[in-house]
């Protein structure tokens, strides 16, 4: 689990959602060059900012820049800190929204998040393990697609259905509203 919220801190710059009771992972890479290649996100200067139900916002300053395999990378900028690099892909699973897989340099498991467009803004939301409907995660047990742990604060995906299975699930079953979150804010390039 301390793995978990490393990776967590890093990529979304948020000490909160650490206190998330678990997460949807997988031990290796489901998205990759030739299936992750969306591109929901514009490279540049973003003011992402933690949306913690029934508590003020955490919002930092983050860099978004996308490389020629179509992966991004999320760099933290805060002043007197090492820079951290996150990576992300993305696959779309509906209008409007995607599947995310993050991992940082030196992590050996990847982290799936709900990505979707929010008006002008960007927004990701952890895939918790224990709020996928049950029937959903029965389901993909029973496949041998997805291993659940007993207190189910831990899903592992098997492959990608699986994976994109328990994130439509989760998307549909929690509210955008209810969400912890990221909102991710352009920061408009100034003209001189």
């Amino acid at each position: 689990m301390m793995k978990a919220i490393t990776i967590i801190r890093r990529a979304l710059a948020v000490a909160a959602l650490a206190a998330l009771s678990g997460c949807l992972i997988s031990e290796k890479p489901l998205l990759d060059t030739r299936n992750g290649r969306a591109a929901p996100l514009e490279p540049g200067l973003y003011r992402a900012c933690e949306i913690e139900p029934g508590s003020d916002p955490d919002c930092k300053t983050m860099n978004v820049a996308r490389d020629g395999n179509a992966r991004y990378a999320f760099t933290l900028k805060e002043e007197g800190e090492d820079e951290e690099v996150t990576f992300a892909r993305f696959r779309r699973i509906a209008s409007g929204s995607w599947l995310a897989q993050l991992n940082g340099e030196e992590d050996e498991d990847y982290f799936y998040f709900l990505a979707e467009k929010d008006g002008d803004d960007f927004v990701m939301a952890m895939v918790v393990c224990g709020d996928i409907p049950a029937a959903t995660r029965k389901k993909l047990v029973a496949s041998r697609e997805m291993e659940v742990d007993d207190d189910a604060t831990v899903c592992t995906a098997k492959s990608l259905r699986a994976v994109m299975s328990a994130t439509k699930a989760y998307g549909a079953a929690n509210p955008i509203e209810s969400r912890s979150r990221i909102v991710y804010s352009k920061i408009e390039d100034k003209k001189d």
